[in-house]
């Protein structure tokens, strides 16, 4: 850990997967820690946490493995593109410029976004959706220049329990080719109460993939007016 709270000075770990006969795997996280001061009783208490959290966090683990094939009707990836007839460049500042979407982009009501180190994003996006709402949700980018931005979803909406994506510039002979990528994991049991008791993962993922993708094609569509915009002066 780079960043402690007390009573924990310095804490560091590992994750060890071994494969074990019959296709089992055996999971082990060690742990190492140093208390403020050195207090018995601070070591007591930051063992005891770490353990409980630790149990908790491989006692998931082995749920989500050992259920995997159960997800496959959740889990799914889907792409949309644009073609730009303008530089690289600027259509990679639209999409990194993030902190400016909600003046640039319908979709999206309100946005903080900090930079803890280059070419890293920490940011928090209020999006609004057809009828209305509003959703929240928090995410990190690692942006690389004129070529892609990654991102993870660290605070999700109720229908999903991932969504990671991928912001990836090509040149082409007809422009520049841009694509969104999303790969989402649903969250089963918030389907019924999102979507309806007669909902199905089928039906889910036709939702999501709507809304995901509105948003992405929105947000690709002014994307590249922009940037042909920018091209033209």
């Amino acid at each position: 850990q780079e960043v402690c709270s007390p009573p924990v000075a310095a804490m560091g770990g590992e994750w060890v997967v071994e494969e074990r006969p019959g296709g089992a795997t055996r999971l082990v996280l060690h742990h190492d820690f140093e208390a403020v001061d050195d207090h018995a009783d601070q070591v007591a208490w930051i063992g005891t946490a770490t353990d409980r959290n630790s149990r908790t966090e491989l006692d998931n683990i082995k749920a989500l493995a050992e259920g995997w094939e159960d997800r496959s009707e959740l889990v799914f990836s889907f792409s949309d593109s644009e073609l730009i007839d303008g530089p690289a460049d600027v259509a990679y500042d639209f999409l990194q410029q993030a902190a400016k979407w909600p003046d640039r982009l319908p979709h999206v009501s309100r946005m903080e976004l900090t930079e803890p180190a280059p070419n890293v994003q920490a940011m928090t996006m209020v999006t609004r959706a057809g009828n209305g709402s509003e959703h929240t949700t928090e995410s990190v980018r690692v942006c690389f220049p004129a070529d892609r931005i990654v991102y993870k979803q660290l605070v999700t909406p109720p229908l999903m329990t991932t969504h990671t994506g991928v912001w990836r510039l090509e040149k082409t002979a007809d422009g520049i080719k841009v694509t969104s990528h999303h790969t989402i994991a649903l969250n089963a049991s918030a389907i019924p109460a999102v979507l309806g008791e007669e909902a199905t993962p089928a039906s889910a993922r036709a939702y999501v993939r709507a809304a995901v993708g509105g948003n992405s094609a929105a947000t690709l569509a002014h994307a590249k007016r922009f940037t042909e915009s920018a091209h033209a002066r």
